[in-house]
């Protein structure tokens, strides 16, 4: 009786083995072709099939970012014609720029005061930078007044009057604080 009862034993322990391993494979199966891809943000139905709705989505970039972009990159080629730069400098990135030439710097002052990130005192403008915080975040005050103590903690930072090294000044602390906050912007 013994003996039965063990025999019986593994006979229900091999056939559990057996089906459990081929519900791992059937399942393997439907992930392993995917082998050297990225695989789908969906997770594969308990049957191994993905469920033929689910489509992958980019992530948008919100209108007021696009927007500021847009004006970011036409300001700066409006400012390269106005200082007699050819056209490789527009495939320059500026804003990440860690020496930039005396000629690139003024070249950024001019990208700043146009779209009067720059005031006239050669400080960043606090009150653009809270407007832009609004449009962006959909007027969310906590941005907004993170935003505004950013711009205030960088005008701090700047060490001169003249035009174009305060330009690099700032632009090297909008840079720093868009990495900080994984913000992508260039010019």
């Amino acid at each position: 009786m013994k003996f039965a009862a063990t025999v019986i034993f593994f006979a229900f322990a091999y056939i559990n083995l057996a089906h459990s391993k081929s519900l791992k494979n059937y399942y393997a199966n439907s992930v392993t072709e995917y082998k050297g891809q990225r695989k789908p943000l969906a997770s594969p139905m308990a049957n191994g099939i993905h469920d033929s709705s689910y489509t992958r989505s980019k992530r948008q970039i919100p209108q007021a970012i696009q927007d500021l972009q847009d004006l970011l990159t036409n300001t700066k080629k409006d400012c390269a014609k106005e200082l007699g730069f050819g056209s490789s400098v527009n495939d320059k990135t500026l804003l990440y720029e860690e020496n930039p030439t005396p000629q690139e710097k003024c070249l950024m002052a001019c990208i700043l005061r146009k779209v009067n990130l720059m005031d006239k005192n050669n400080r960043l403008s606090v009150d653009t930078i809270a407007r832009i915080a609004g449009s962006v975040s959909q007027n969310n005050e906590l941005v907004i007044s993170v935003a505004v103590a950013t711009a205030n903690n960088c005008n701090n930072l700047i060490s001169t009057n003249h035009p174009c090294e305060a330009a690099a000044q700032i632009n090297k602390c909008i840079g720093g604080a868009l990495k900080a906050n994984k913000l992508k912007l260039f010019y």
